[in-house]
C-alpha cells in the first residue's frame, strides 16, 4: 500500500491528519529542560560515588566551566549529538587540569548546569564541575612558565680539630694533603640526602563504584587558585 493509500486510510473527522513517531533520540532539542537533563545524566555517570566524595572532602581541588549559547543548541542538536557535546567539554576540562597539575589523579567531585544570561545579556547553558584529586599531591607551582624548583644544600659540619689542624699547616706539606683528603671524607659521610615522601595512591579505592564514559572532548578553563 502506497502513502497516498495509507493517508487517505486515516482521514476521518476526528483524527488528526499527523501521526506521532516515538522518539528515538535523533529528534532535534526543542525545550531547554532536555538539555539539562542530559547533561546532568552525563556528569552523574562520570562523578565519583557519595561514599568516595566524603573521603576525599578536604583534598586539594579545581573548578572547571564550559559554556554553550543557548540559541545554537536549541532545534540544532538531538540528544545523541548533545551527550557526545557533554562528554567532550567532561574531558577537555580534565585534560587541561592535567597540564598543570599532572601529579594527581583528577575527578569529578560536584558539577552544576544552569541556563542564565552572560554579560552580554545572551542566554547560555553553563557548566561547571568541581575537580578532586584522589591523591591528594601536593601542588605544583610554576615561574615564568617552569615548574619552580626548591632547592635546599645543607653544608655537612666539619670535624675542629681537623679544621684546627689545617690551619697550622703549610701550603706545601705531604700531611696537608692527607688532612685535606680527611676533610672531603669526612664532607662525604656527613652528606644526607632526602627525598619526599610519597603519598600512598588512593585512587582505586575511591572510585570503586563510579561509572564513566570515554567521549572526544575540547577544553575549558580551570580556576588554579581553588583550595579547599
Amino acid at each position: 500500500m502506497g502513502l497516498i493509500d495509507q493517508a487517505q486510510e486515516r482521514k476521518t473527522p476526528f483524527e488528526s491528519r499527523s501521526t506521532q513517531t516515538p522518539d528515538d533520540g535523533t529528534s532535534k532539542i526543542m525545550q531547554s529542560t532536555v538539555l539539562l537533563d542530559v547533561a546532568n545524566q552525563v556528569l552523574s555517570l562520570n562523578s565519583l560515588p557519595p561514599k568516595s566524595k566524603k573521603r576525599c572532602a578536604n583534598f586539594r581541588k579545581k573548578i572547571g566551566d564550559t559554556s554553550w549559547l543557548l540559541s545554537g543548541l536549541m532545534g540544532n542538536v538531538d540528544q545523541a549529538i548533545w551527550s557526545n557535546m557533554v562528554g567532550k567539554a567532561i574531558e577537555g576540562q580534565e585534560k587541561t587540569i592535567l597540564h598543570s597539575q599532572p601529579n594527581g589523579t583528577w575527578k569529578i567531585s560536584d558539577y552544576e548546569v544552569d541556563i542564565r544570561r552572560d554579560k552580554a545579556n545572551d542566554e547560555r547553558l553553563f557548566l561547571a564541575t568541581q575537580w578532586v584529586d584522589l591523591d591528594n599531591k601536593p601542588e605544583l607551582q610554576y615561574q615564568n612558565g617552569a615548574p619552580a624548583v626548591n632547592v635546599n644544600i645543607s653544608s655537612p659540619e666539619v670535624p675542629k680539630e681537623l679544621l684546627k689542624a689545617l690551619s697550622s699547616k703549610g701550603g706545601n706539606d705531604e700531611e696537608l694533603k692527607g688532612l685535606l683528603k680527611q676533610l672531603i671524607g669526612a664532607m662525604a659521610s656527613n652528606a644526607v640526602t632526602t627525598t619526599a615522601p610519597q603519598l600512598p595512591s588512593e585512587a582505586d579505592s575511591l572510585m570503586e563504584g563510579a561509572q564513566s564514559t570515554d567521549p572526544d572532548s575540547t577544553p575549558a578553563d580551570f580556576d588554579d587558585n581553588i583550595q579547599e
